[in-house]
């Protein structure tokens, strides 16, 4: 029979609150701007730095993906839909039709276009987006910054093909029943693929630093080898500077368990590089 593999705990010092000026303000008014002209598109979605912080990625094409989901899960349907309308997030699919060439470039007329399908004006409309940006940066930072998150690898001979990255917020008691368990028992879950565009091999680690303002409770990296190309030995390692990772002096060696290397940080620190490496077998 398998051996369970053994989450292993680094204690990591908490970390004081910044002085840095009203991030969740400034991530509201980005969602507010962004809906103007041709919405959330890749050009503009680069120059929303503090959204793009607060969702954890710097690619704008994950950062739709994530806007989409988020969107998706909040509470007010209605308001919801008319924020993605003035986004131009699945655009074609609420307006059940494909869209003309100026409801792709312009907040008025995407509006409009959906003020006559739903037969709202589009003062109410506007009012509906205004509420459902509000909710959802309270999802973002909600969702980011209380519960538990996870940066998981996958490993094929010299490759890593892809990382996911999986957010929970807890409800009570579930601290204790993912303690041991290298994937998240999930009450609301938010999780997003990141494939390998490189055919090549990759480095053999798996390092992630935590935007800005995330303060997750704990940070768990965990890396599967797949196919029977498990290393010789691998170490959960961490630094205050991409530096100072060269040289791995922070190092905790980890053990192996049905292919799984896995490392859990409590109260991680924006400040800080948080890896697994591994050694070729």
């Amino acid at each position: 029979m398998a051996r369970r593999s053994a989450t292993q705990n680094v204690d990591m010092p908490d970390v004081e609150p910044s002085d840095e000026q009203d991030p969740e303000g400034m991530v509201v008014r980005q969602l507010r701007k962004l809906r103007e002209g041709a919405g959330a598109t890749r050009e503009r979605l680069l120059t929303a730095g503090a959204l793009l912080s607060a969702l954890g990625t710097s690619d704008p094409e994950v950062a739709r993906r994530q806007l989409g989901s988020l969107i998706e899960q909040l509470d007010q349907r209605e308001h919801a839909s008319a924020l993605a309308v003035d986004l131009g997030i699945d655009l074609e699919r609420h307006l059940g039709r494909r869209p003309t060439d100026r409801e792709w470039t312009r907040l008025g007329e995407r509006r409009a276009a959906y003020s006559d399908l739903i037969s709202r004006d589009v003062k109410t409309l506007a009012r509906w987006s205004d509420s459902a940006a509000a909710e959802l940066r309270l999802r973002i930072f909600n969702d980011t910054f209380t519960g538990h998150l996870w940066v998981i690898g996958a490993v094929r001979g010299e490759r890593i093909i892809g990382i996911t990255m999986a957010m929970q917020e807890l409800g009570a008691g579930d601290a204790e029943a993912i303690d041991d368990d290298w994937s998240p028992k999930l009450t609301r879950r938010q999780s997003v693929d990141y494939e390998n565009p490189s055919d090549g091999p990759s480095l053999p680690c798996l390092l992630y630093g935590l935007p800005r303002d995330w303060r997750p409770a704990t940070l768990t990296l965990a890396v599967r080898f797949l196919d029977g190309s498990a290393p010789s030995e691998t170490w959960g390692i961490h630094s205050p500077t991409f530096f100072e990772m060269s040289y791995a002096h922070r190092r905790h060696r980890l053990e192996m368990a049905d292919n799984r290397a896995i490392c859990r940080f409590v109260s991680p620190r924006h400040d800080r590089v948080y890896g697994v490496w591994w050694r070729a077998a």
